[in-house]
C-alpha cells in the first residue's frame, strides 16, 4: 500500500480490467484483475509484488477463497543517460532553436519498448512535440505531418553529430 512506501520512490497502480463472470443474476466461480505497476525502481516493484500478494491472499483468506497472482514485469523503467541526453540536447537545439527546448521535462510513467535498449546501451529517450492533439495511446491522438520534417532533421543533425 502507499502507507508502506517512501513517498519519494514514485509508483502508479493501476486497475484497468475486472472480470467475474458472463451473467448478472449468477455468484460467479472466479474473478479475475488486471492492471498495471509502473515506478522507477526495480526494488519498488519487489517491494509491490510482495504487498500484492499478501493483500490477495489476506482478503481471499478472509471469504474462504483463493488467490493466484501472475505478475509479469514487461517493461524496465526508462532512464537516460547524461552525455547521450547532451548530445540529444544540441542536435534539437540547432533544429528548433534553445526556446523550444524543454530541458526538465518531468519523469514520466509511460512505459516504452526503448527501455529494453537502455538497459543494453547508453542513451537517450526524445519527445518532439505534436501540437495541440491529444497524447499517444489516445483515441483523440492525431499526428501532426507538419512535423515530420522536424523529426528527420533532428535526426540527420544527431546522425552527423555522432560520425563526426
Amino acid at each position: 500500500s502507499s502507507r508502506q512506501q517512501n513517498p519519494q520512490d514514485a509508483m502508479v497502480v493501476s486497475v484497468t480490467r475486472i472480470h467475474a463472470g458472463d451473467s448478472y443474476n449468477v455468484i460467479p466461480e472466479s474473478a479475475a484483475l488486471s492492471g498495471t505497476v509502473r515506478t522507477f525502481h526495480q526494488s519498488v516493484q519487489e517491494k509491490i509484488i510482495s504487498q500484492l500478494t499478501r493483500i490477495a491472499e489476506s482478503i481471499c483468506n478472509a471469504y474462504g477463497a483463493t488467490a493466484e497472482i501472475n505478475y509479469q514485469m514487461r517493461y524496465p523503467s526508462t532512464i537516460n543517460t547524461g552525455k547521450e541526453t547532451e548530445n540529444a540536447l544540441l542536435a534539437a537545439m540547432d533544429i528548433v532553436g534553445n526556446d523550444n527546448i524543454i530541458r526538465n521535462f518531468p519523469p514520466s510513467m509511460g512505459s516504452e519498448d526503448f527501455s529494453f535498449l537502455l538497459n543494453e546501451s547508453k542513451g537517450c529517450y526524445i519527445s518532439i512535440g505534436n501540437g495541440d492533439s491529444a497524447s499517444l495511446h489516445n483515441p483523440y491522438y492525431n499526428f501532426n505531418d507538419e512535423i515530420l520534417s522536424i523529426g528527420v532533421s533532428y535526426w540527420v543533425k544527431l546522425t552527423q553529430m555522432q560520425l563526426s
